[in-house]
Parts: structure tokens; C-alpha cells; sequence
């Protein structure tokens, strides 16, 4: 990323990484809802995540890769080297 000056990340930076990110978060969210429904429903009980989870994991990353621009790579990476382990 190109950082101004001062050495801060700019907004424009910022945008795009949340853009940027939601060609891996949206994948990852839904694989991640998916799992979370099939653990619950392995328990028996009568809750789904659904929709809604689906779309607070991906406002959940997009918010981390506006926060945290530099880190939210590192964490997908870390969340899909644990499903390719299970």
C-alpha cells in the first residue's frame, strides 16, 4: 500500500482494501456460516445462522479491513488454513 508522507495509510488506501477484501471475505463467510449451521445442527438444536450471519461475517471483515488494512490478509489466511485442516 502507498502511505502518505507522514506514513499514515490514506482513505483512498483504506477503500481499497475493503474492496479489495470482499473478494475473499464473501467466500469466506459463507463457508463459515455454512460450517457454524452444520455444528448446530450436529447439536440438535432448532438455530441456523442463515442470512443474517452470513452478512454480519462479511460487514464483520470489511469493517477489519477498514480498521486494520494490513492485518485482514494475515487473518483470512488464518481462517482458511483452518478449514483446509478440518
Amino acid at each position: 500500500m502507498r502511505r502518505s508522507k507522514q506514513g499514515l495509510v490514506t482513505l483512498s488506501d483504506r477503500l481499497i482494501s475493503v474492496f479489495s477484501s470482499l473478494f475473499f471475505s464473501v467466500p469466506t463467510s459463507l463457508f463459515l456460516s455454512l460450517k457454524m449451521s452444520q455444528n448446530l445442527l450436529a447439536l440438535q438444536l432448532d438455530f441456523t445462522v442463515g442470512g443474517k450471519g452470513f452478512l454480519i461475517l462479511v460487514s464483520m471483515f470489511s469493517l477489519l479491513a477498514f480498521l486494520f488494512p494490513k492485518v485482514i490478509p494475515n487473518l483470512l489466511g488464518w481462517v482458511w488454513n483452518i478449514f483446509m485442516k478440518h
